[in-house]
């Protein structure tokens, strides 16, 4: 079965406080890549 779209990163149910923070940078660098004004010019 396909999870739900909001149980993923550091949304998903159950996770320890520590993993929920240490899964925090990558969706940030995430959000950088594809949110970020200047990546636009890259492609």
């Amino acid at each position: 079965m396909i999870p739900a779209g909001d149980q993923w990163g550091p949304f998903a149910p159950n996770l320890d406080p520590a993993e929920r923070r240490a899964r925090l940078p990558s969706l940030r660098a995430l959000s950088r890549v594809y949110a970020d004004p200047r990546a636009l010019t890259v492609c």
